[in-house]
């Protein structure tokens, strides 16, 4: 019996708050009788028992290793995704069911740009407190902190702060005088039980030195720590909330006094 494996969107394993312009979804099978595939069909929906039908591109000559679907997704939105191939030996083999998820797209910010004091060494940890109101369905942190940035969270019974994540170097190297990038978490765990997310800041490229020319010259591209985030949390009631940086966030200073 054949089976279809490494099914991405654009290159990626269920991708979350990924830029999805334009949609491109790939796979491979292995284990069937056919040599090559016939024929495959795409179909995209809201839910996981896909009752809810986003698009059907139909059984259409797909290419496996980059097939373009022309579907417009919205911001903040899970989609659910699963290829049927037919080979040329007439069976027809199914896919798990894949997802992605979309982030702000082209949605204004409700979170605001924050700074503190900059001339201080000590590095910055901006807070703010997580009390979620009811039963919560699901979270998603977006967050861009200048020059680095990394995301803990502290839960109510005060254990450890734990890192939200597994990336580093967060947001990476940007063409800052143009665009920056931000990044998606989901943190329904942690909204689920409240506490703090603090979020400590770093030099990195933009704050701190750039290749190797000026040697002399430090803050390279800009000279001020600075946060921009929003937490939105939907409720199992269908209620949303959301949580964005502003003047009420507080600012500690971590042992961190020099990073590059």
């Amino acid at each position: 019996m054949g089976k279809i494996y490494a099914a991405k969107t654009n290159h990626i394993t269920n991708p979350l708050g990924f830029y999805l312009k334009p949609l491109v979804f790939s796979w491979k099978v292995k284990g069937g009788r056919g040599q090559e595939q016939k024929h495959a069909r795409i179909v995209i929906s809201k839910n996981k028992t896909f009752t809810d039908i986003c698009h059907d591109t139909g059984e259409a000559e797909l290419d496996s290793l980059s097939a373009r679907v022309e579907f417009e997704p919205q911001p903040y939105t899970r989609y659910y995704w699963k290829v049927i191939v037919t080979t040329d030996a007439e069976e027809v083999i199914e896919s798990d069911t894949q997802f992605f998820e979309t982030a702000k797209m082209d949605e204004p910010w409700t979170g605001r740009w924050i700074t503190c004091d900059s001339s201080q060494e000590r590095h910055p940890i901006f807070s703010k407190r997580i009390r979620p109101a009811k039963e919560v369905k699901s979270a998603r942190l977006y967050i861009c902190g200048l020059g680095l940035y990394e995301a803990y969270f502290l839960g109510e019974n005060k254990e450890n702060p734990k890192k939200i994540g597994e990336e580093y170097l967060t947001p990476y190297c940007n063409n800052y005088d143009r665009w920056i990038q931000y990044q998606t978490y989901d943190i329904t765990k942690q909204a689920e039980q409240g506490g703090v997310l603090s979020v400590l800041l770093g030099n990195g490229w933009y704050k701190g030195r750039f290749g190797f020319n000026d040697p002399e010259r430090e803050a390279y591209y800009g000279d001020e720590w600075k946060l921009i985030a929003e937490v939105h949390i939907e409720y199992k009631d269908g209620t949303k909330d959301v949580i964005s940086s502003d003047e009420t966030w507080s600012v500690t200073r971590s042992n961190l006094w020099f990073s590059n």
